[in-house]
């Protein structure tokens, strides 16, 4: 195509995919201009889910097939994220970024182990937050998780 064709052809590939297939894949025959595009900050992206998940808590969102099948405590969930952006302005931002390397996707499951920890006491979090007006997340109770 890009022989016979009047066209430029862009193939997206991570990185890892990129230079995989420099040395040993389809692309050993080319002689490709690599552009990056760089990823956005793992804080903001971190933000803003937590953001969208309190709009979800509040209501703002319309998840009704979810709530027809699962029993949710939002004032809870809305307290722990708020907890969770609370202690971000600390150590738990650093320790995501170093840990991920910057990248998202590995920044995000470390975010969602978090939640989905049974290591976490919650309870502790959501009743201290609630009776003390705050509380931040210790690193070692984040990397626990």
């Amino acid at each position: 195509m890009a022989e016979q064709w009047q066209a430029v052809i862009y193939v997206t590939l991570r990185p890892e995919t990129y230079h995989a297939s420099m040395r040993r894949g389809a692309l050993t025959g080319y002689h490709p201009k690599a552009f990056t595009i760089a990823p956005p900050r793992i804080d903001r992206v971190i933000r803003k889910r937590m953001h969208f998940g309190l709009r979800v808590t509040r209501g703002h969102v319309n998840i009704q097939h979810l709530t027809k099948t699962a029993q949710l405590d939002f004032d809870s969930l809305e307290v722990l994220i708020r907890v969770f952006l609370h202690s971000l302005r600390y150590d738990i931002i650093r320790c995501i970024e170093n840990i991920s390397a910057g990248n998202v996707r590995n920044a995000l499951d470390l975010v969602r182990a978090f939640f989905g920890s049974g290591h976490v006491d919650t309870q502790k979090i959501i009743t201290t937050w609630r009776e003390e007006h705050g509380y931040n997340i210790p690193i070692h109770e984040f990397q626990r998780a």
